[in-house]
């Protein structure tokens, strides 16, 4: 594989670096650090040499947690099923999708660049919560030792998912039967799991699964590892990542499920940065751009609005992007020159059409991202706005760009990890009265438990993640009018909520940030685990106390 500047920031030693704001001074050491012989895969240590796992064993409390990694492989290669390498699936640059390298060649061919490590992948956040396990100590060797039980099916699930991006953007490769048997490969590991007396010693309350992605299971596969979610594992803790996805199933515990962020690399972030400088280093410019000039877009947007229709045939709304194109046509008309908002499509003719209707220049796949990352950090402020899904991962990345995240409903984009983040602290909330983008049917604030979900796409589960939302949300009649509101926000408190949020935006990644000192998303589950099992957790991160700000703040 081509030896990428993306695979050098990917060090997991890096720890203690600049800012990501463009006036920190630090990012080129970013790129000059020596790649490890596993492109920065941290499973190369050994857990028993880690200081910092050393040193936590030598104050270790009487209830300290104690977690073990229950290896799929491991169960697969007791069994007689096949084995399975994460380094058999790469990731595409553009989508950050996981493909087969098998099927690379065609995948890239059609849609995208040069392919990158399978732990660059929207769905890695499993692997690098187990590779955080590996230096914590909170990991034990004997299961009998355990309070908790972390099921490592991260390999088999990509695989799966892998099979499933191969046969919706390739159809031609005929993956069906080869999608099928990795789903019933991983169905079967989870039947001896179950069998087993490590399972049945607690009937699986131990035990903690991480779902990934909202759905991407299909066919009759599909539809029995869904089910299998929903009642075998119900008495287990599951990571997910909308919503949705939990109240899919017809029994629910709030204990039992958490949600978490999506796995965002900041590689994208770091190298534009580098651009950057390098550009101005070039004009006869300070390599840092001074504060006054960091930050001249007030608010900023761009995504995809379509399709409108989730489901054509039965005329289902796509309502996150309904919501994009509502409001991207509402800020539009207002014309205000300080802000960056606009739609983009899939297609090289729905690029086209988005730029003539925004009066840009249509972009291309190898800039799109990188400028897009370029936009998070020269704007103040950034729109969370639901997709095909209630999560996206423009959340993270607004957040390495500094940008402050503006929420916008209703449906509201999800919160990850609302119980450990304290949302309002750095970001707004705007509640638009008279939405244009749905009626009053298609929304809710409220979950009706009577219900339950038919997808995680399901808009009517798209309910805000934290239970003070009144108390914090701005109600405005429509999406143009959060414009005067931005733009009235004094300077200190502009300068608060971005301290506030280079505070909290490491629990947003599961690798360590460059510069950072706090926990990651990753230490952030192992402490949850911890916490649900009554025992102390490795380190803190304890609930946050919220912060109410008065929606007359602005």
């Amino acid at each position: 594989m081509e030896n990428r500047d993306t695979d050098k920031v990917g060090d997991w030693g890096l720890t203690e670096i600049a800012a990501f704001e463009l006036d920190a001074p630090d990012d080129e050491q970013l790129l000059q650090q020596p790649q490890r012989a596993s492109a920065g895969t941290p499973s190369e240590q050994q857990p028993g040499a880690s200081p910092a796992r050393a040193n936590a064993q030598a104050v270790e409390s009487p209830n300290a947690c104690k977690i073990y990694v229950l290896d799929a492989t491991e169960v697969a290669k007791a069994h007689g099923l096949p084995a399975c390498d994460p380094n058999e699936v790469v990731v595409d640059s553009k989508t950050q999708i996981p493909l087969l390298r098998d099927h690379a060649h065609d995948f890239w061919h059609e849609v995208s660049l040069a392919p990158l490590p399978h732990y660059i992948s929207a769905n890695s956040a499993p692997w690098y919560t187990v590779e955080a396990l590996k230096h914590s100590a909170a990991l034990v060797r004997d299961p009998a030792d355990a309070d908790v039980v972390l099921v490592n099916d991260y390999c088999y699930k990509l695989r799966w998912l892998a099979y499933v991006h191969a046969g919706g953007w390739l159809p031609s490769l005929q993956t069906s039967n080869d999608e099928a048997s990795a789903g019933e490969t991983l169905l079967s590991i989870y039947k001896h799991v179950m069998a087993g007396p490590l399972w049945q010693r607690r009937n699986g309350s131990d035990f903690t699964f991480f779902q990934s992605h909202t759905g991407f299971a299909r066919g009759a596969v599909g539809g029995e590892y869904e089910s299998m979610l929903c009642q075998e594992f119900a008495p287990a803790l599951q990571f997910v990542n909308v919503r949705a996805q939990r109240y899919k199933c017809q029994d629910y515990d709030e204990i039992n499920f958490l949600i978490v962020p999506g796995s965002v690399h900041y590689a994208d972030m770091v190298k534009y940065k580098v651009a950057e400088r390098r550009k101005r280093l070039q004009r006869g410019l300070p390599a840092h751009v001074p504060p006054e000039e960091m930050r001249p877009t007030l608010l900023f947007f761009r995504g995809k609005c379509t399709p409108l229709k989730y489901d054509w045939k039965n005329n289902a709304d796509n309502l996150g992007k309904l919501m994009r194109f509502h409001i991207v046509q509402d800020i539009a008309a207002a014309q205000p020159e300080d802000v960056t908002a606009f739609c983009t499509g899939d297609r090289p003719e729905m690029e086209a059409a988005a730029a003539e209707l925004n009066g840009t220049a249509p972009m291309s796949p190898e800039t799109l991202h990188g400028d897009q990352m370029g936009a998070f950090a020269h704007s103040v402020f950034c729109l969370m706005i639901s997709g095909d899904s209630q999560t996206s991962r423009r959340l993270p990345e607004a957040l390495l760009g500094g940008c402050i995240p503006v929420f916008v409903g209703p449906p509201f984009h999800t919160l990850p990890l609302a119980e450990y983040i304290d949302y309002a602290g750095f970001s707004v909330f705007f509640n638009v009265t008279r939405p244009t983008w749905a009626n009053a049917s298609q929304i809710a604030w409220t979950l009706d438990m009577a219900k339950r979900a038919s997808h995680p796409t399901d808009s009517q589960f798209w309910v805000p993640d934290i239970p003070n939302i009144q108390d914090i949300v701005i109600p405005i009649e429509r999406a143009a009018d959060m414009i005067g509101h931005l733009r009235s926000m004094p300077a200190d408190e502009k300068a608060r909520r971005q301290a506030a949020l280079r505070i909290a935006r490491s629990k947003f990644f599961y690798m360590p940030l460059p510069h950072s000192r706090g926990p990651t998303g990753a230490q952030v589950l192992l402490q949850h685990m911890c916490r649900r099992a009554g025992r102390d957790p490795p380190a803190a991160a304890a609930p946050v106390q919220r912060s109410l700000q008065p929606k007359s703040s602005l």
